[in-house]
C-alpha cells in the first residue's frame, strides 16, 4: 500500500501565540524578502516558511499516496520525480478546491486519453457542483473527444460494441435486444466511443461505475457518429438498417421500412463481400 512520511509543519502553531507571523507581517517581512541576517533569527519566520513548504510538500505527498505512489523522506529527488510522471502519464484527474461554499470545486483538468481510452475534459470556465444534489453547472465545456451522446439502457442479452440494439418487443418488460432485419423499434448502437454517458445506477463506494453496471445495461450510442456493425458494400451516405444477422446493420433496400434507418455511414471501404462484418462509422440519425 502507498505511503508517505511527508507531513505538515506547525499544525498546532498559532500567531496569538507568537509561533507564526500573520499574513500581512509575513508578506511585509524584512526576513522574507532578503533572507536571513547575521544575528537571531525570527522563530515566526523560520516557523511561517517552514510551514508553508511543508504544507506543499505534504500535498503533494498526500495526492501521491492517493494516486498508488509511496513518497518518503528518504527518497531521492529521481524517485519523487518518476512517481509524479507516473501519475501524470497514467490520465488521473486533479482537482483544484476553492474555499468558496458556491464553488466547491472551481476546476477539474483530465490529461489526455488513457490506454484504456477514457477521456477527460476542460472547463473554460468555474465550474459550479452542488454537493447535496450532485447537480453541475458549467458554461462550456471542452475535450470530449469522443463521438457520440449514449444512455445505458435496461440488458435484455450480451452485447458488444458495435451491435445494433432494439427495444426486445416480445417482453413484457423493458429491456433491449441486437436488433435484426425488420426491426420496428431500434434505438441505437452499444457504444464505446461515447463522449457522455447517462443512466445507469449509482455504484457502491469505490467501485467503477462502467463494471458495476455493464452487466445490466447498454451504452446505447444515441446522437452522433458510432462505430456499427455492418455487412455488405459500404459506400458514402448509405442508410443502415438492422441485417438478418443479430446486431448486424446492412444497406437499406427498396421496400425496407423506414422505421428501421438507424443513420448513414459515413465513411466508405467498397468491400463487396456480403459475409464480411466490420465496423464502420456512421452518423446516428437520433430517435
Amino acid at each position: 500500500m502507498a505511503s508517505t512520511n511527508i507531513l505538515p509543519f506547525a499544525p498546532e502553531g498559532s500567531v496569538d501565540g507568537g509561533d507564526l507571523f500573520s499574513s500581512s507581517d509575513y508578506s511585509n517581512s524584512a526576513g522574507r524578502k532578503k533572507g536571513y541576517s547575521v544575528g537571531y533569527a525570527d522563530r515566526r519566520l523560520i516557523n511561517t516558511a517552514l510551514k508553508q513548504c511543508a504544507l506543499m510538500a505534504a500535498g503533494v505527498a498526500q495526492w501521491a499516496v492517493n494516486n498508488g505512489q509511496t513518497v518518503l523522506d528518504t527518497s531521492t529527488v529521481a524517485d519523487v520525480a518518476a512517481a509524479l510522471s507516473k501519475i501524470a502519464s497514467s490520465g488521473v484527474s486533479m482537482t483544484v478546491t476553492s474555499t468558496s461554499a458556491d464553488y466547491p470545486i472551481l476546476c477539474t483538468y483530465t490529461p489526455n486519453r488513457t490506454a484504456n481510452g477514457s477521456e477527460g475534459a476542460r472547463f473554460s470556465t468555474a465550474v459550479k457542483i452542488n454537493p447535496g444534489t450532485g447537480a453541475l453547472t458549467a458554461s462550456a465545456v471542452y475535450n470530449a473527444v469522443w463521438n457520440d451522446y449514449a444512455e445505458f439502457f435496461p440488458r435484455g442479452e450480451a452485447t458488444e460494441a458495435g451491435d445494433i440494439i432494439a427495444l426486445d418487443t416480445s417482453s413484457s418488460v423493458e429491456r433491449y435486444v441486437k436488433a435484426t432485419e425488420g426491426c420496428r423499434c431500434p434505438v441505437g448502437v452499444h457504444s464505446d466511443t461515447f463522449g457522455h454517458l447517462i443512466g445507469g445506477d449509482v455504484p457502491p463506494e469505490g467501485t467503477d461505475f462502467m463494471e458495476y453496471n455493464v452487466p445490466n445495461y447498454i451504452p446505447v450510442g444515441l446522437v452522433g457518429r458510432v462505430r456499427v456493425k455492418f455487412k455488405g458494400r459500404a459506400e458514402m451516405g448509405v442508410r443502415v438498417v438492422p441485417s438478418e444477422i443479430p446486431g448486424v446493420g446492412r444497406a437499406y433496400r427498396e421496400g425496407d421500412s423506414v422505421q428501421s434507418i438507424l443513420g448513414f455511414l459515413v465513411e466508405a471501404d467498397h468491400v463487396d463481400s456480403d459475409s464480411e462484418v466490420r465496423r464502420l462509422k456512421m452518423k446516428l440519425h437520433g430517435f
